[in-house]
């Protein structure tokens, strides 16, 4: 994402290394990058950001909404299935809001 869609501030909306050759085996994998290893730092940092400011978010939606989860997981030991109504309604009974940010 950092690399090919320019998803980083500090590198801009640029793509950076040739993403080409074949991945059969893993050979893309060993490719060498074709950019300086200050670069590659800073694409290492802003991987590391976004997979840290993920998380975060993650994390903090499931705690504030584990009341809902611990009744949608009951709900599934009880049923073993839930449609998308009965989990829709499980979040718009529990007042979920959604979480943008």
């Amino acid at each position: 994402m950092v690399e090919r869609f320019g998803f980083s501030k500090k590198i801009g909306q640029v793509a950076i290394g040739g993403g080409g050759g074949n991945p059969f085996l893993g050979q893309q994998m060993s490719s060498q990058k074709d950019y300086s290893m200050a670069t590659a730092d800073i694409v290492d940092a802003e991987v590391r950001e976004l997979v840290e400011r993920a998380y975060e978010r993650a994390t903090n939606i499931i705690t504030t909404h584990i009341d809902i989860l611990h009744k949608l997981a009951q709900l599934l030991i009880e049923k073993e299935t839930v449609d998308g109504e009965e989990f829709m309604s499980l979040f718009i009974d529990g007042k979920a809001e959604l979480y943008i940010a």
